[in-house]
C-alpha cells in the first residue's frame, strides 16, 4: 500500500521519512518507482512524499509507481494515455472510481 503526495518543487522524493534511495536501497527499485515521472518529464519538477507499508521493497516500489501514476493523471488527465501505453496500469483505480460513481448516483 502506498499513499503519495505530489507538490510543485525541485524533485525531492521521500519515502517513510527517508530519501528514496536510502529507503528502497536499490537503483532498479528507485527507477521503477520514478518511472511515471521520467515518462511524463516531471522528474525534478515535483516533490514527492510517500508513505508505504506491507510487502517487500519491490512490491512497495510497484505500489509507489501506481500511486504516482494516479496522482499525475489527477493533475493532468492527458497523461493517462502515455502512462497506460507504457505499462502503467490503472485497473484497480478504475474499478474503485466506478464503485465511487455508482455510490454517488
Amino acid at each position: 500500500v502506498a499513499r503519495v503526495q505530489l507538490t510543485p518543487g525541485k524533485g525531492t522524493f521521500v519515502i517513510n521519512d527517508l530519501p528514496v534511495l536510502d529507503y528502497l536501497q536499490r537503483d532498479m527499485l528507485v527507477s521503477l518507482a520514478q518511472g511515471p515521472l521520467v515518462l511524463t518529464e516531471m522528474l525534478g519538477r515535483v516533490d514527492i512524499v510517500c508513505h508505504t507499508r506491507g510487502g517487500g521493497k519491490a512490491g512497495q516500489a510497484d505500489a509507489i509507481r501506481l500511486a504516482i501514476s494516479r496522482e499525475l493523471t489527477l493533475l493532468n488527465p492527458d497523461l493517462r494515455r502515455p502512462l497506460h501505453a507504457n505499462g502503467m496500469r490503472f485497473a484497480a483505480f478504475d474499478a474503485a472510481a466506478a464503485i465511487a460513481r455508482s455510490v454517488r448516483e
